[in-house]
């Protein structure tokens, strides 16, 4: 599976922090048949760096929690990274780990995404953000 996902942390305080996140998740050797799904998300994160995170579909039947996230706050080369676990789906169940990296304008990363042909900016608005 290809998988890219975006998180955009827009207010944190107490501990506490909120945003959009985007995500794409696609069969390898393949392309996508659809847009990155826009997701709402909200979680904390410990003194220690423990990390929980959930993540809220953005539909007209409101927001059901599908995805969870839990993980640790690391810095690695004067770098904070996020290190996820992640469980989602209804039916059929995806899970996997990821190191969730700060991007932002001029890095290459922030001109493409990784597995996939988007920037940053056209990812998010791709997702309705």
């Amino acid at each position: 599976m290809i998988d890219q996902t975006v998180w955009q942390i827009t207010g944190c305080s107490g501990g506490y922090l909120w945003g959009n996140c985007a995500a794409l998740m696609y069969a390898e050797g393949t392309t996508p048949d659809s847009a990155p799904l826009p997701y709402r998300m909200a979680g904390s994160i410990t003194p220690n760096g423990n990390v929980q995170i959930s993540f809220m579909p953005m539909n007209e039947l409101g927001a059901a929690m599908s995805v969870s996230g839990w993980g640790n706050l690391k810095k690695e080369s004067d770098s904070w990274l996020f290190e996820m676990q992640m469980a989602s789906g209804f039916t059929d169940l995806v899970a996997h780990w990821a190191f969730m990296a700060a991007t932002e304008e001029g890095d290459p990363s922030w001109e493409q995404l990784p597995g996939t042909d988007y920037s940053v900016p056209e990812f998010l608005e791709a997702a309705g953000f």
